[in-house]
């Protein structure tokens, strides 16, 4: 199984490696990038395609939702994996643009824990 994590904090791809490594994952690659940028390229030039998106909302130059708007143009055609809003922002306005999103899967605040990576990955295998 396959996750990216989409964050521009590298203290969130650090703490969710380790809540990873907490559920005793092993089956879970876990790919990290910095920004939209680098997310897509990696899309783009893949051979393994993710399972699961944990994507960040508030990111400089190109936001979650420039994501989601770069994911519908160019990879449609592909099977899409799950797609979780993970931020800090509990504004109600972004909980309704996730929600109304039909590629947004989810929508969590930061920091998750080992038992959310746990559910995840047995929601998946399912």
């Amino acid at each position: 199984m396959i996750l990216y994590l989409i964050d521009d904090d590298r203290a969130a791809h650090v703490y969710h490696s380790m809540m990873i490594e907490e559920a005793d994952l092993s089956d879970l690659v876990v790919e990290n990038y910095l920004s939209v940028e680098e997310a897509i390229s990696a899309l783009g030039s893949s051979t393994q395609w993710p399972d699961v998106i944990l994507l960040d909302i508030n990111m400089p130059v190109h936001t979650g939702w420039d994501f989601l708007e770069f994911y519908a143009q160019q990879f449609s055609d592909r099977i899409k994996p799950a797609i979780y809003m993970v931020t800090n922002s509990e504004n109600p306005g972004d909980m309704e643009k996730a929600k109304s999103n039909p590629l947004v899967d989810g929508y969590e605040l930061k920091f998750l824990d080992s038992e959310y990576f746990t559910q995840l990955a047995t929601n998946l295998k399912n």
